[in-house]
């Protein structure tokens, strides 16, 4: 009977509480993962829109997105790629920067104006039933010229985040442990069952 390998690549946290893991000091990690065994993080997220909400991260783990780690020699991980996948909305957020793209390619504008959650069905006794995430408008522009903007972070499927916060909660080493399970983003689920139907 064949032995079966141990995977050498494997999805783990990309960055956390803002941070990328892979950057980050050990002594960090460790206050990080004690933070996201909390029910709610008392870590700020440099990606909130200031003014509009509170600069705490919202999301549970405080996971902002994962990347493909590939295991080494001595048992720790390196990143496999630059690439991060994110999971969490509000990493959407950083300087607008996502939106001014958009507005750029689609609008021709480069400094549009965002107008965020706007109302679009109304159900029988007049309440908002439907919105939109975020719509961009060149200003000053008669006709009044738009394009809407749906944001869907990726789910993932596989084991829990906190196996890996329990790991890292005692972390002392300079090098990052190749993650304890299998993992995946699930972009089947994000997109054609998700964000398509809101699009």
């Amino acid at each position: 009977m064949k032995r079966r390998t141990e995977p050498s690549l494997r999805y783990g946290i990309g960055e956390w509480f803002g941070e990328l893991l892979a950057t980050m000091p050990s002594g960090k990690i460790a206050s990080c993962a004690r933070s996201a065994k909390l029910s709610k993080p008392d870590l700020p997220c440099p990606f909130r829109r200031r003014g509009t909400y509170s600069p705490i991260c919202n999301k549970r783990g405080g996971v902002c997105s994962v990347r493909l780690y590939r295991r080494i020699e001595d048992g720790s991980a390196l990143a496999h790629d630059s690439r991060l996948v994110t999971l969490c909305p509000q990493r959407f957020w950083e300087g607008d920067l996502v939106f001014k793209q958009i507005a750029a390619r689609i609008l021709d504008c480069s400094n549009p104006i965002l107008v965020k959650e706007v109302g679009f069905l109304k159900g029988e006794n007049g309440d908002e039933v439907g919105r939109i995430d975020s719509v961009l408008v060149v200003p000053d522009m008669s006709p009044l010229q738009w394009c809407s903007v749906e944001i869907q972070a990726v789910y993932f499927s596989g084991q829990k985040m906190g196996l890996e916060f329990e790991e890292l909660s005692n972390f002392r080493d300079h090098k990052i442990p190749f993650p304890s399970v299998i993992r995946r983003p699930d972009f089947r689920s994000s997109g054609p069952k998700r964000l398509m139907p809101q699009l």
